[in-house]
């Protein structure tokens, strides 16, 4: 979906992050989705707008332990490392490399986490498409029990009951933490100001996490789209005049700074704004 001058407009789809798990069930894997708190916040503070999907299918998703809900700022390491730590697959078109965008390298986590297994999550690693949409994993098998070694101890369906009891476990504290989270992000008459970063941070991810470089003023009318519930196709005629004054007091900032340098200071990455070297008066923004 893109706006009318052709931007590209971020979505919230929780139809395909369903299909996907149901994707990996269907093959025999017990499998988890990994959502940002941010993430989360933005979708529930904005179900009516057409870039967001069901929401309610992430809520009921959650309640499964379906989906892991994080507040990491990093939310690709967290998945990769939750990933080498269980030994499972991970499902995702990200390569992880260093970005070069004009003449400028963004370091990512091959970088900025060298000392991580690379090789192993390489091997472990498959990309995806949805092609008519439907979902395809190439190369997924389906899951299949290794051997157990034998002991004479413990026997083989003793072994299998602890699995069972500690994958139980493990699921029914992922099931509270992610009910805290998600309370949390929801209370937004105790802490406003929290809420609405944590969308920013959203935008942010969601937005340039992949290296991207962004016209600033586009940039800022998805912050303001994100965090006001407002839709970026009825830019600007309707939208109301005093939006951008709206957005500083949602997300604190102080109102006789330049939103370019208030941005770069409540980012949890780090932002760099430079002048785009092919159009006089425009800036781009990313990360740096």
């Amino acid at each position: 979906m893109k706006d009318k001058d052709g931007n590209r407009l971020t979505q919230i789809r929780p139809e395909r992050l369903q299909q996907a798990i149901e994707y990996g069930e269907n093959l025999g894997w017990q499998t988890v989705a990994v959502l940002k708190k941010g993430t989360y916040i933005w979708g529930k503070a904005n179900e009516e707008l057409p870039t967001v999907g069901d929401m309610n299918i992430v809520d009921e998703l959650i309640s499964q332990g379906k989906i892991e809900l994080i507040n990491s700022q990093d939310e690709d390491i967290y998945f990769i490392q939750f990933a080498l730590k269980n030994n499972s697959v991970l499902i995702t078109n990200d390569t992880f490399k260093d970005k070069i965008k004009n003449g400028k390298t963004i370091q990512r986590e091959r970088s900025t986490y060298p000392d991580l297994d690379w090789d192993k999550i390489d091997q472990s690693t498959l990309d995806y498409d949805f092609i008519k949409g439907q979902i395809l994993v190439a190369g997924l098998p389906k899951f299949t029990e290794p051997e157990e070694e034998v002991s004479d101890v413990i026997s083989p369906e003793e072994i299998k009951e602890l699995k069972r009891e500690i994958n139980e476990m493990k699921k029914q504290l992922r099931n509270i933490n992610n009910e805290l989270i998600r309370l949390n992000s929801i209370d937004s008459v105790n802490n406003p100001v929290s809420n609405n970063r944590d969308i920013f941070q959203a935008v942010v991810s969601n937005r340039l996490g992949g290296g991207e470089m962004v016209e600033f003023t586009q940039f800022h009318r998805e912050i303001g789209a994100a965090v006001l519930g407002l839709d970026l196709t009825g830019y600007p005629q309707k939208w109301p005049k005093d939006w951008a004054n709206s957005l500083r007091e949602k997300l604190g900032l102080d109102p006789e700074a330049k939103f370019t340098t208030e941005f770069l200071s409540i980012s949890r990455k780090k932002l760099c704004v430079e002048p785009d070297k092919t159009v006089k008066g425009k800036q781009n923004i990313f990360l740096s």
